[in-house]
């Protein structure tokens, strides 16, 4: 199962809300510049410069994906 239909299934998000969550996890990927990430990336997100000028609320929607992406690789 793909993140996007999981978040569908299991979080009971529209199919709008989940292309927003894998769009921001994308993001974080590009901040990160990396192929994958996990809860522990938080901090290593926070420390870069392209994050720290983001919004309180752009902030916490990408930790947010952080969180439901290390939660679905988890099961």
């Amino acid at each position: 199962m793909c993140f996007s239909d999981w978040l569908k299934l299991e979080k009971g998000m529209t199919h709008k809300s989940a292309k927003d969550v894998v769009s921001r996890l994308n993001r974080v990927k590009n901040i990160l510049e990396a192929d994958d990430v996990s809860c522990v990336e938080i901090k290593k997100l926070e420390e870069k410069e392209m994050f720290q000028v983001l919004s309180m609320t752009v902030k916490s929607q990408l930790r947010r994906a952080i969180r439901l992406y290390s939660e679905f690789i988890r099961e």
